[in-house]
């Protein structure tokens, strides 16, 4: 969104189409590494383990996932390119559920919001509200 900012107030037009791929790739390389399951990692590596191995490392239920602002990131794209999807067709099954994991399963039932399971790679580590929190305390997602 910062680069979006940015080339909104000095960007060209071919600025602004190399970078629209560009968000287009990082959307698609987390849905590459998805699953029917609706887990995606929450961050990828170049030389990521294959999603089977980091699987069997984790547990998908209790550690965190990808930013759900992942789907609202497709969803901008689409709408800044006349509501073309068709670039989202391959892993669009993915994308839904992801949404749906979070939506059914991260989700506190009280007050709607969305939340990490942990506090890992959250992206406040300089918050001492988040330090030696222990697993199972949510931290919602705004």
């Amino acid at each position: 969104m910062a680069l979006r900012q940015i080339l909104l107030e000095k960007g060209t037009k071919a600025d602004k189409e190399e970078a629209l791929k560009y968000e287009q790739g990082c959307v698609l390389n987390s849905l590459s590494s998805g699953g029917m399951d609706g887990w995606i990692p929450i961050w990828i590596e170049r030389d990521a383990p294959s999603r089977k191995e980091m699987l069997s490392k984790r547990n998908p239920w209790k550690s965190n996932m990808h930013n759900p602002c992942l789907a609202q990131h497709a969803a901008f794209i689409v709408k800044n390119i006349n509501g073309d999807a068709e670039w989202l067709r391959d892993d669009f099954y993915t994308l839904q559920a992801f949404v749906y994991k979070y939506w059914n399963y991260h989700r506190d039932k009280i007050t709607g919001l969305l939340y990490w399971e942990t506090n890992e790679a959250i992206g406040v580590d300089n918050d001492p509200s988040t330090f030696f929190r222990p697993h199972e305390i949510r931290f919602y997602i705004s």
